[in-house]
């Protein structure tokens, strides 16, 4: 799954809305069996005041006592009422002991009746019991361990209906989502998707709901007529219901997967078809959007030869889709042979210039190996699943477009990591104590994992990590996985024992902290180096790893590798002369925070000589932190300007608008006709910082009418109207029907300071054509902000609209948006006096708010609270 980490820059208003949320264990019963006590690690007093110890939660696998091996699911989705009918035949093999009963979650349903089903198709009803998450079923018999038998449930799902049934859980984590058109959001488009990760199948339809189980299954639904389905697997037909106006579409997926990965989606889809060895890649688009659908995905046959070669393990499925759906609560999820992309990845050539979101494809693309192919067992284990997946984009990149732009992504993969780090998350890789699941699905599972498998395949080399990666799918494949399977399938193939790299990099928390000092002893012709490890070892271990050092001379460059395993390593090296450069992790590989006590010279030379893209981006960032040497940054920047790798042009842009360089003006609007977006906006940023009014205003008004990219042109609006409000206030307006979900939500800050009553029907009706929760967030604050200013009734008009984004948003950012957007005409309106009308409608609004806060359970919202 492709997720997104972060928040936009929110006001945080005080208000006094107490928060009513409550706490309740998902799986009640099932849970119980997972659950076991560790060690006392923190102490509390209890009730007499005595001292007692407090043992942490150790999530394991879920027991497996029955396994379904195959389902056969017929559903019949009820639009109006947002539920599903169904029907469920679940297909038993007793593990290792005989049954008498089992059970299955099902979440918030009906359960209308169960049965066994017998080999001769006779059946009999069953007797079970249901508490809204489980059902617990008497199967009337004893089967063997040699025996399989089927229970027939017939039940309804009501997805919509979860926060009333089971408090507990997420709410919005409705398994399937019914996408219409609303009061609000008249011109939606009529859709239905399925999200099941982590454990939201189980709302759908019944199973046992665990990644650690997996089976196979047949899929029959019924449709409006001329409604375009997909699922996992192959389409056997679709045929017409006798009476209705319906179609019947049965799928059959003949390869077992995990509950979690079975999918459907449903919606007048144009389907655009490819190919790739014989096999069908299709993309599903909206019919306005078939023209850019092999823009978007076109690159998928590549990236299946480039990810099967590169395993030596062909991909493993039977077909490869991709569909886009709208309100998607996610980035992306790889649903086994149907990949779902929400909406944000739905653009027109403008709108991705500078990103395309072909990483998320590569993403999504590899788990169908590792997440899909070989599944983690538990959710302890999600870094089996994401680690690999999130690497998989550097793979592309270096692949596609060389070195250079795989280490720019890995940089800011690595700094996402350490963002999350230092903000105060510091936990293992694998951990077995999470709060929630959802709390695995982090920057460490995805970011830091990704970094620690290019750690792991540069200790190894190219050969035997890819090697023994191959070794790993072929020993696991359609099996359940954890981080221990991974050690032994690669030191089996390589002959290595592993386990000090695992153990200090996936079974711990932290990463390397080292600060670098270095001399040259000219009496002795000696070069010293001493490397401390300085992180926190309360949290994090001292490491012992491998690292290549490089010594640089005149005619020459020599490369030591060493191993730093201590607290402090001193290390020394005779040579005939000082050598001009050391660069320590010569290949960038560490995932580390260092400080290198080099000399401003050094650090020049690092930038001239050095080869990779960190080499250039390290030196850079250390001269420009230092508001001395600015003869020295002068050139590395004249220099930078003209640098291959955009990040280093982009950041010396920056540089030159932080610190007013008037000097590089003509290599700034140079940049303003550079290849990459991100370099045009970052020049265009420091010619604004440095320049007066006239003269940047000029070139923001030529970026603004003549740059092929949205993310530029947009960057160019926000200047004008720093600088001249009325002037943008007038371009906002030319732009008033745009078809860009980016723009509107530009469009919409600039009106959202604006008093004439004139813009609330532009608000209403704009938000229907935005394609992307993020700037659905922003939009809705605007639109808030706007209201601030507006008479009463506008405001009791428009509670509504931000009641159905609360109560109906899968998307917690735009759920969070809905929230500040009431809170931001709250402020303006005071505490009224009670009995008054704006009494009322104030007090309405705070209703909404409680009602909202009683029912959200995303970490993500709540810790603002």
């Amino acid at each position: 799954m492709t997720k997104v980490f972060g928040l936009p820059s929110l006001i945080v208003f005080s208000i006094a809305v107490p928060l009513l949320v409550g706490c309740k264990t998902q799986k009640e019963q099932k849970q119980a069996q997972k659950t076991v006590k560790l060690a006392p690690v923190e102490v509390e007093s209890n009730s007499i005041g005595l001292e007692v110890p407090k043992r942490p939660l150790w999530r394991l696998a879920e027991v497996v006592s029955d396994d379904i091996v195959h389902m056969d699911l017929a559903i019949t989705p009820d639009w109006e009422k947002q539920q599903i009918e169904g029907n469920a035949t679940l297909f038993f093999s007793p593990y290792n002991r005989p049954l008498s009963s089992v059970v299955v979650e099902g979440k918030a349903m009906i359960i209308k009746s169960v049965r066994r089903q017998d080999a001769d198709g006779s059946t009999k009803s069953l007797s079970y019991e249901y508490n809204d998450y489980i059902i617990d079923i008497d199967l009337d018999t004893t089967f063997q361990t040699t025996d399989t038998f089927s229970v027939v449930i017939d039940y309804i799902a009501r997805p919509t209906e979860l926060y009333l049934h089971c408090p507990g859980l997420d709410p919005y984590g409705q398994g399937m989502f019914f996408v219409q058109p609303g009061e609000f959001t008249p011109t939606k488009p009529k859709q239905l998707w399925t999200q099941g990760e982590p454990e939201d199948a189980s709302v759908w339809f019944p199973t046992n709901d665990s990644p650690n189980e997996r089976f196979t299954h047949t899929l029959k639904v019924e449709l409006p007529k001329g409604m375009t389905s997909l699922s996992n697997g192959h389409l056997v037909s679709v045929e017409p219901v006798k009476g209705r106006n319906t179609e019947l579409h049965f799928w059959r997926m003949d390869k077992p997967h995990a509950p979690y990965l079975v999918m459907l989606a449903a919606g007048a889809f144009e389907i655009v078809k490819d190919r790739w060895n014989g096999m069908d890649v299709h993309y599903y688009v909206e019919p306005e959007y078939k023209e850019d659908a092999k823009r978007i995905f076109g690159k998928t046959p590549e990236m299946l030869s480039f990810f099967s070669d590169l395993l030596d393990y062909p991909y493993p499925w039977n077909k490869y889709h991709q569909i886009f759906v709208r309100d998607y609560t996610s980035g992306a999820m790889e649903n086994t042979t149907a990949v779902i992309f929400g909406e944000f990845v739905q653009k027109k050539e403008t709108e991705t210039l500078g990103d395309d979101h072909e990483l998320i494809v590569a993403h999504e693309l590899f788990h169908h190996w590792f997440g899909d192919l070989v599944t983690c067992e538990s959710w302890a284990q999600i870094p089996l699943n994401e680690a690999f997946a999130n690497y998989s984009e550097y793979l592309w990149l270096e692949h596609k477009y060389g070195r250079a732009a795989a280490d720019q992504h890995h940089l800011d993969e690595m700094q996402g990591y350490f963002s999350e780090f230092n903000g105060g998350k510091q936990v293992d890789l694998i951990r077995y104590d999470y709060k929630s699941k959802e709390d695995m699905f982090d920057a460490h599972s995805y970011n830091k994992g990704g970094r620690i498998l290019h750690m792991l395949r540069q200790v190894m080399g190219d050969s035997l990590f890819f090697g023994g990666l191959s070794h790993y799918l072929k020993t696991n494949a359609f099996k359940p996985v954890e981080v221990h399977h991974l050690r032994l399938a690669l030191e089996e193939y390589s002959g290595r024992d592993l386990s000090w790299f695992f153990n200090q990099w996936f079974l711990a928390a932290g990463h390397l902290k080292l600060e670098i000092n270095q001399g040259w002893i000219p009496e002795k012709s000696l070069q010293y180096m001493i490397v401390n490890q300085v992180q926190d070892l309360d949290v994090a271990p001292i490491y012992a790893m491998p690292v290549d050092v490089d010594f640089y001379f005149e005619d020459t460059t020599i490369r030591y590798n060493l191993v730093i395993d201590a607290v402090a390593d001193t290390f020394a090296f005779e040579f005939e002369e000082k050598p001009l450069l050391v660069n320590f992790d010569a290949e960038k590989m560490l995932l580390c925070e260092k400080s290198d006590l080099k000399s401003p010279e050094q650090y020049v030379y690092q930038f001239r000589n050095a080869p990779l893209f960190m080499d250039q981006m390290e030196a850079l960032i250390a001269i420009s932190n230092s508001e001395e040497h600015e003869s020295l940054l002068t050139s590395m920047l004249n220099i930078g300007f003209e640098s291959p790798y955009y990040k280093v042009r982009a950041r010396c842009a920056k540089i030159c608008g932080e610190r007013e360089f008037i000097w590089a003006k003509s290599q700034l609007e140079g940049l303003l006709k550079d290849e990459e977006p991100v370099v045009r906006n970052a020049a265009l940023d420091a010619l604004a910082e440095m320049q007066e009014t006239e003269a940047w205003m000029a070139l923001a008004e030529q970026a603004w009418a003549n740059d092929p990219a949205l993310s530029v042109r947009l960057n160019a609006l926000e200047w004008i109207d720093y600088g001249d409000s009325l002037k943008a206030l007038g371009l906002a307006k030319s732009r008033m029907e745009s078809e860009y979900s980016a723009e509107i939500a530009a469009i919409a800050d600039i009106f959202s300071r604006q008093t004439d009553t004139g813009y609330e029907e532009w608000f209403r009706g704009a938000f229907t054509r935005l394609t992307d929760s993020n700037e659905e967030s922003d939009f809705l604050i605007s639109f808030g902000e706007y209201l601030a200013s507006q008479p009463l009734a506008a405001k009791r008009r428009n509670l509504g609209f931000f009641e159905e984004v609360l109560k109906k948003d899968p998307m917690w950012i735009a759920r969070l948006g809905a929230y500040f957007g009431i809170i931001q005409f709250l402020e303006a309106m005071g505490e009224p006096d009670p009995g008054t009308a704006e009494a009322e409608v104030y007090e309405s609004a705070v209703d909404l708010i409680r009602e909202y806060l009683s029912r959200e359970r995303n970490e993500d919202i709540l810790k603002y609270f």
